[in-house]
């Protein structure tokens, strides 16, 4: 995260060109949730100002009192926690359409830290608009409640796959779903996906050391499931993909 912090122009400029006119928050809720046309222009005003973000920069810190929430439009972020032994600890990683904070909301103030892990976009909103939002529909709201539920589910069943499964199943696991996600959100494609994550952050999410980073990674490619590029990733065999993170294919909606 101790990253130079640079304008990010590049970075606002491809978005521009890329995503004329994207509504990340109707997007993202309506893949769960049946929006009304009047829901989808509220949850617009939302992320209508955004702004660019540098890979490294803070998005808010542990202890700060949360007063608003973030869109992440393009790009990926991530919380994490500075453990006493002076290693980082990634909790979540966030990826565009997901709502940044949105876990923490009922707090006074934020549990982690949360940082940009790549260059992106966020659009950001107070906690009375959420409020707003809420009491002018029950549909949004449910949708807002739906939101937070599958972030908590997703950080639970990875903590479950950190705990009881073997370095390979891990890394299987974390990347059907960030596929899964990335595809929801119009991002990737079937057999590709950007994926800005190092050794070292792959280690602090899924709690593995480097070794066991570079063995699982192996082992998946010498199973010619997977391949690793410089900030991507080839999936070549989908369906196994699911076998190795433990889960059986879904039978559509994935590839």
């Amino acid at each position: 995260m101790n990253k130079k912090i640079d304008s990010g122009k590049e970075t606002d400029m491809a978005y521009r060109r890329t995503h004329p006119g994207k509504d990340w928050l109707p997007a993202s809720l309506g893949a769960t949730a049946d929006l009304e046309e009047g829901n989808v222009r509220l949850l617009r005003r939302l992320e209508s100002v955004s702004e660019p973000r540098a890979c490294g920069q803070l998005l808010w810190g542990s202890n700060d009192p949360i007063k608003q929430l973030y869109v992440l439009q393009n790009g990926w972020a991530c919380s994490y926690r500075d453990e006493q032994d002076g290693r980082r600890r990634i909790i979540d990683v966030f990826l565009p359409g997901d709502i940044l904070g949105l876990k923490d909301y009922t707090f006074s103030t934020h549990g982690s830290d949360a940082a940009m892990l790549s260059h992106g976009r966020v659009a950001s909103f107070s906690l009375h608009e959420l409020i707003d939002l809420v009491q002018a529909s029950t549909r949004l709201a449910i949708a807002l409640l739906n939101s937070a539920a599958r972030q908590a589910n997703r950080f639970t069943l990875r903590m479950l796959a950190n705990r009881h499964r073997d370095p390979s199943v891990r890394l299987a696991h974390f990347l059907k779903d960030i596929h899964l996600r990335l595809r929801e959100a119009g991002k990737g494609d079937a057999t590709h996906f950007y994926c800005p994550l190092s050794r070292s952050q792959l280690g602090s999410l899924l709690e593995l050391s480097g070794p066991q980073v570079d063995s699982a990674l192996g082992a998946l490619e010498a199973a010619k499931i997977m391949k690793r590029h410089r900030h991507h990733i080839e999936l070549r065999d989908q369906e196994r993909l699911f076998h190795a993170a433990g889960l059986a294919a879904p039978d559509r909606g994935w590839a």
